[in-house]
């Protein structure tokens, strides 16, 4: 027999915790890049499956998610600068054919699985689908990197006091909305389920020239 990989086989247990580890990553993510990522309808699937095995699994699953894995999160960005999340971005409002009174059904997604995470990526993309910011979120050192795609290239133009205020400015955006979670009593990592609220707590700056309305949803 060979060694059992399904953690729903009893004899699975009887692996040291290492290697159910090792069983569990190829499960969560088989490309080994530790990054689940949070994309309707189903991107979490493996971890949905996994945890509704038995309470053992569960445990052991969410420690190792909470200490080897960061989230990546897509966030579309609406006219008065605020994010909602990737579900609601694209299924935006749409407009119906006055020939049709039939409404088209809302999208519906599983509900997020209760795992909590210390990383976040989040992606930032337009109306256009360009991304046009990336912020990663370390809960753990209260730090956020920023990145803005098809600006960088020509950051060259600007001085160098401009860029460290541009970039600190869209830092200082999600940074604000981190600390109101890390400063709670006990907090012990951020749930997925609460990153639409940290979301929406994100405003992000209007430099000038940098953004386009024909580019922002809600336009």
């Amino acid at each position: 027999m060979g060694i059992p990989t399904n953690p729903a086989d009893p004899a699975f247990f009887n692996l040291t915790l290492e290697a159910r580890h090792k069983a569990y990553h190829l499960l969560l993510d088989p490309k080994g890049t530790k990054t689940l990522v949070v994309e309707p309808p189903n991107s979490l699937d493996a971890v949905t499956k996994l945890l509704a095995i038995s309470e053992q699994v569960r445990d052991e699953v969410t420690t190792l998610i909470a200490s080897d894995y960061k989230a990546r999160i897509q966030a579309g960005l609406y006219y008065n600068l605020k994010l909602e999340p990737h579900t609601i971005a694209v299924a935006g409002p749409k407009k119906k054919s006055k020939r049709s009174k039939k409404q088209d059904p809302s999208p519906t997604t599983a509900p997020l699985p209760a795992i909590k995470l210390w990383t976040l990526d989040i992606i930032v993309f337009t109306a256009e689908m360009q991304i046009r910011v990336t912020a990663n979120l370390n809960f753990k050192t209260n730090t956020v990197a920023v990145r803005l795609p098809g600006f960088e290239d020509g950051l060259a133009m600007f001085s160098s006091n401009y860029c460290d205020h541009l970039f600190e400015e869209f830092e200082e955006a999600f940074l604000e909305p981190m600390k109101v979670f890390t400063g709670k009593e006990g907090f012990d990592g951020v749930m997925l389920e609460d990153v639409e609220v940290l979301l929406r707590e994100v405003e992000l700056p209007c430099p000038k020239y940098f953004w386009d309305n024909d580019e922002l949803f809600g336009c």
